[in-house]
């Protein structure tokens, strides 16, 4: 059920970046920070942001705007943001 729910959320994101559209795909990719299916749904969030510019931006904006959680699927979450910041430095610094 998480992962179906996880590739609405994905498509939805990436349909909203085309239309320019940026508040609902962070509510959604916060959502997914917060679920208590995190830990499951990491492998679907690494796989479609290697393959989706739009969903590669919205993770690397929600790692910069969220915190307060820890444990070790958080860590990774935040740690993949991390790692995709450098591409949108010049929107994330603006």
């Amino acid at each position: 059920m998480a992962a179906t729910v996880f590739d609405a959320a994905a498509d939805f994101i990436e349909r909203s970046h085309e239309a320019g559209d940026w508040h609902w795909p962070q509510t959604l990719m916060e959502d997914l920070f917060y679920s208590d299916e995190l830990e499951a749904l990491l492998p679907s969030i690494e796989s479609r942001a290697r393959r989706s510019t739009p969903f590669r931006r919205q993770l690397a904006f929600t790692g910069r705007s969220i915190g307060g959680k820890g444990g070790p699927a958080a860590e990774r979450f935040l740690a993949l943001a991390r790692e995709f910041e450098p591409e949108f430095a010049n929107e994330l610094s603006g």
